[in-house]
């Protein structure tokens, strides 16, 4: 399978904060109307807002810097992992994966769909091989957990309450 960013992963991953922040934007708003924006809550649900978009927008942008201009190839058949970026490529064979790490925040690790922050969709994966380290987000691949099961290789998952790429 060939993964690269498309429009469409975008779209997933803001998709559903996008609801998130609608939702609360308008009760923010019909609470400010009736009290003639004088109210504290207002201030306040502004306040976290304002920090839960940051917080998205950091791993969204992180992310796609992380993955632009790169192409993923997995291939079952052949036990490798064709990882391209800039036309320059490099071929990861199974064998040589030392670690396979998948960071997540642990609501997505249990599979819940009721997600309580707007960051919680967002993972990675970590590969190191020798002397290196490939990084593969959600919005290179999107259902990143099961396409790194499928290889067969152990994966260690890490539970990270924010999943930034360090």
């Amino acid at each position: 399978m060939e993964y690269s960013i498309t429009s469409k992963n975008h779209l997933f991953l803001i998709k559903k904060n996008s609801w998130y922040f609608i939702i609360l934007f308008i009760i923010v708003m019909l609470v400010g109307i009736f009290d003639n924006f004088e109210n504290a809550f207002i201030y306040i649900m502004g306040i976290f807002l304002s920090i839960n978009l940051c917080s998205v927008l950091f791993l969204h942008i992180q992310y796609y810097i992380i993955n632009r201009n790169q192409t993923l190839i997995v291939c079952h058949d052949s036990f490798e992992i064709i990882n391209t970026r800039n036309n320059s490529s490099k071929i990861i064979k199974f064998s040589e994966i030392k670690i396979l790490e998948v960071h997540m925040t642990p609501n997505t690790y249990r599979g819940t769909s009721d997600l309580k922050l707007p960051f919680e969709q967002y993972s990675y994966a970590a590969i190191y091989i020798p002397n290196e380290r490939h990084i593969i987000t959600r919005l290179l691949v999107n259902d990143l957990f099961k396409v790194l099961e499928d290889t067969g290789i152990k994966i260690y998952i890490v539970k990270d309450f924010y999943p930034y790429v360090d």
